[in-house]
């Protein structure tokens, strides 16, 4: 599975882990998961370590496919921790954070999990683990 999660509904926290070759379709349905889930409320945090993908078949359409998504369905105040060291998926995720906007979701990108916690409020804690 491309892209793994894992919720934790007492701390508003959720925890994506993408993996391989990764597509629109594999972020979208996962997103929607995700903004279904009781955990995604006004105030959650969320950690997206997407260190691992070998190939991002993401495109900008799709990228603009997320944020139309997020400002439907996701909760009105968030935040989005994303891991990465690859700039290509840097890149696509300062669109991701540009096309938000005026969005109540704050974006930030980082290179480790314990920055993005600290970032989050949350220094010295970890992720849901991934099963």
């Amino acid at each position: 599975m491309p892209i793994q999660y894992a919720f934790d509904t007492d701390r508003a926290l959720s925890h994506f882990r993408a993996s391989g070759v990764i597509t629109d379709d594999e972020v979208l349905d996962v997103l929607r998961i995700a903004y279904d889930h009781p955990a995604y409320r006004d105030g959650t945090k969320s950690v997206w370590d997407i260190r691992g993908i070998e190939k991002l078949a993401v495109t900008p359409t799709g990228i603009r496919a997320m944020a139309n998504l997020g400002d439907d369905k996701g909760p009105d105040e968030f935040m989005a921790a994303v891991i990465t060291e690859n700039k290509l998926v840097h890149g696509m995720a300062r669109m991701y954070e540009l096309l938000r906007g005026e969005s109540a979701q704050q974006t930030g990108i980082f290179k480790t999990i314990e920055e993005a916690m600290v970032w989050m409020d949350l220094p010295g804690e970890s992720p849901p683990e991934i099963e």
